[in-house]
């Protein structure tokens, strides 16, 4: 009837039957220190009213406070730069610059990425770096926040200057940034779908006109190269085209050997190796040498500045210029052969991939194939043991011939099939009261180590136990003077056999 009351003050009731009203203890002493315990459990042992699942029941808040009151769903408004972190439109734009030098005729068209990042509403352009174009290319605006403005105004207030906005870019529109107009020619699929999705209809793609500068240098280098093709380099190389004609056909392109010296007064016959290139642009050498870890070598940048080489490796001085001597061409170096380079014969004994496949297609010359440079490795030499001292072991003898310290042999595992040996033994002797000593010889067959150990008997005025050993064995023909002498094994142990 206890269970149907109001919990309200004056009608709470204490349970009759409970009889244990001890008290938790929470202080004590740890080590010689005074420290505090957790409370585990309450009054008499009952369990604590916040570990309790009665105490939910009994103790519910709601009979006192009502029901709780929540507070109302507010929408939560995200800032942009988290809505829009690392999200970017992508345009592809171009510009036409004016005609800036006197020599040119035909303006330039400029090929241009534009970056418009959402996060902060900053604007950056890339141009994409296009071989010999002649201009500098890269980043040609950084990003910030670009003001939008026309060619017909003037320069802005900060405060009052308004800004360019992603609702303001579309594909066939024009952006005017900072004395440059830029038509938006195309745009990547995240910036199609997100214009639409905002409602912008996306116009269709413009054909980006190509730049009449880069077109004319195009035209040059074929001119340049037209009677390049199934040609040796030797006969057009430095006759069929001019300076200029031979850097636009071959420039970039080295030929690559590897060559071995041998300094015939090193005592060591040590040998240096290099790597030899032939720039076919203008028929230079440069030879650079290779190192290896703590090889001792002072680690000089080239063996050979580029520069053009006589045959025969020297240098004078007094000639005027090197078109005045006769120089290597790129038929004098194969796989094999051996050029000079200051008083150094060095020996090609390969070729990178490249230059194999030029020399096939240019010049119809087949490389051979890599030569091997290393010597064939010597025996080993193997030094002799000497003999045995007479001093200890044989073995020990050995340990100290390998080691300067030496070391105690490392015992293995027994295996299956290292089990002792084990044979009943007596002693061969003239005198009668030793005959009748019994021994037991014990075998190890892993390490070849003999015990012999002596059985006691009562009354016989001997203790027994240990003999002899344990220890190897020699035989009494083996020579103790030898590294290895020959020890007893289990094929000396037979039945009525006398061996010691």
């Amino acid at each position: 009837m206890m269970a149907n009351h109001p919990v309200l003050p004056g009608r709470v009731f204490t349970d009759p039957n409970k009889n244990r009203f001890h008290v938790p203890q929470t202080l004590g002493f740890r080590n010689g220190v005074p420290v505090q315990a957790l409370v585990l459990q309450g009054i008499g042992q009952e369990p604590l009213d916040a570990q309790s699942v009665q105490y939910l029941d009994k103790w519910d808040p709601n009979l006192f406070y009502g029901e709780c009151r929540r507070a109302p769903k507010v929408n939560t408004v995200h800032p942009q730069y988290e809505v829009y972190e690392n999200k970017t439109l992508a345009f592809r734009a171009f510009c036409v610059e004016p005609i800036a030098v006197p020599m040119e005729d035909q303006p330039r068209v400029r090929h241009v990425l534009l970056f418009y990042h959402l996060e902060d509403d900053t604007i950056s352009v890339m141009e994409p770096p296009i071989v010999n174009s002649g201009c500098v290319q890269g980043k040609v605006l950084k990003r910030h926040r670009v003001p939008k403005a026309s060619q017909d105004d003037g320069p802005k207030d900060a405060a009052t200057a308004s800004y360019w906005h992603w609702t303001d870019l579309n594909v066939g529109g024009s952006v005017w940034l900072y004395g440059r107009t830029y038509q938006l020619a195309s745009c990547d699929a995240f910036t199609r779908e997100f214009l639409e999705r905002h409602g912008i209809s996306v116009g269709g793609e413009i054909v980006v006109p190509a730049d009449p500068y880069t077109q004319e240098q195009t035209r040059a280098m074929q001119r340049q190269t037209q009677d390049v093709d199934g040609h040796s380099p030797s006969a057009v190389l430095y006759q069929g085209l001019d300076k200029l004609g031979r850097f636009l056909a071959f420039d970039r392109q080295v030929l690559r050997f590897f060559a071995v010296w041998q300094d015939p007064m090193d005592p060591m016959h040590e040998k240096r190796y290099f790597k030899v290139l032939f720039y076919l642009a203008d028929g230079t050498m440069e030879i650079q040498p290779e190192y290896k870890v703590n090889d001792g070598h002072y680690k000089y940048p080239n063996l050979l500045a580029r520069q053009l080489l006589p045959r025969g490796g020297l240098l004078p001085a007094d000639l005027p210029s090197f078109r005045d001597m006769d120089c290597y061409v790129a038929e004098d170096l194969q796989v094999g052969s051996e050029i000079e380079v200051l008083g150094r014969r060095l020996r090609l004994f390969d070729c990178d991939g490249f230059t194999r496949d030029y020399y096939a297609a240019r010049l119809g010359i087949v490389q051979p194939p890599s030569v091997p440079t290393e010597s064939p490795a010597p025996a080993p030499l193997v030094q002799p043991l000497p003999p045995h001292n007479g001093f200890g072991s044989p073995e020990d003898s050995l340990r100290s011939c390998l080691h300067l310290v030496p070391r105690r042999p490392c015992p293995s595992h027994p295996g299956p099939d290292d089990r002792p040996l084990r044979y009943l033994v007596r002693l061969n002797s003239e005198r009668p009261h030793d005959l009748a000593r019994r021994f037991v010889l014990s075998y190890q067959t892993r390490f070849g180590f003999c015990t012999i150990t002596e059985l006691g008997r009562r009354n016989s005025g001997r203790e027994g136990g240990r003999f002899f050993g344990p220890r190897l064995i020699e035989k009494p023909d083996s020579d103790p003077m030898q590294p290895q002498p020959e020890y007893y094994g289990p094929a000396d142990f037979a039945i009525g056999e006398c061996n010691f």
